[in-house]
């Protein structure tokens, strides 16, 4: 995936992974992605895949990610993660996964499950001086 930085304006690559056998163990990334033109989303990536379509004559090609999102809003914030400015998010059911169209992806996140909470994450967003510009 490649996106212009934001904080110095360079083109950036992030390789995102969805492989059930990446050396030996599942690997699922997770991204930022577009919902609307105004709202952002955190998912994590469960296929990605094209589909060649043929259109007044011509083969077009769309890609597509099978996702399961995450919900943003979980009530009231912790003092402790207002404290420590973190962010959390909680996966939505495995069973409501949605299709996106893969140019919605903005760019890579990096997750980390609360051991406190089950199906929680807190946004690692000190890793990268983009994510949130």
């Amino acid at each position: 995936m490649r996106y212009e930085s934001a904080v110095d304006w360079n083109e950036k690559v992030d390789h995102l992974r969805c492989n059930p056998a990446f050396h030996g163990k599942p690997r699922y990334d997770c991204a930022l992605i577009h919902l609307t033109e105004s709202e952002t989303a955190f998912v994590r990536l469960i296929c990605i895949f094209s589909c060649k379509i043929k259109l007044d004559g011509d083969d077009q090609t769309f890609q597509f990610a099978l996702v399961q999102p995450y919900t943003a809003g979980l009530g009231a914030r912790r003092r402790i993660d207002e404290e420590l400015k973190l962010i959390r998010v909680k996966a939505a059911a495995r069973s409501s996964p949605i299709f996106i169209p893969v140019i919605s992806i903005i760019r890579g996140a990096v997750l980390y499950p609360d051991p406190a909470n089950r199906d929680e994450f807190f946004v690692v967003r000190h890793l990268d001086g983009d994510m949130f510009l």
